[in-house]
């Protein structure tokens, strides 16, 4: 049964060929590791302290967000917290809302959108 039409048969995964191989290179950069290490970190969004897990890697977009509007990560995130609360919005999972706030702002800049 073929639930994807991206599947590869088991028989064409065992084998790389060279074709997989260089595919491979191309869609994936081989990031550094520790670029996946969840780290946890206490900010104050308005008014409220509470304590956000991200990958390495969020935080350090984030770092890159902050610069680029001259304020502190900290203030990128209240500021993100305060936008949901003025659409009169509820967010479940605030680190999911970061994560993808953080993605679609650096592709923004880069000219791609989603």
């Amino acid at each position: 049964m073929n639930h994807s039409r991206f599947s590869v048969s088991r028989r064409e995964y065992a084998r790389p060929t060279r074709n997989r191989r260089a595919m491979h290179e191309r869609l994936f950069c081989a990031p550094d590791l520790a670029l996946t290490l969840p780290v946890s970190k206490s900010v104050r969004l308005n008014g409220k302290s509470t304590c956000i897990r991200l990958e390495l890697a969020y935080w350090r977009m984030l770092e890159k967000i902050a610069a680029c509007q001259g304020v502190t990560v900290n203030a990128v995130l209240a500021e993100l917290d305060l936008e949901v609360q003025q659409r009169g919005e509820t967010v479940k999972n605030f680190s999911s809302l970061v994560r993808v706030t953080a993605v679609v702002t650096l592709l923004r800049r880069s000219g791609v959108t989603l």
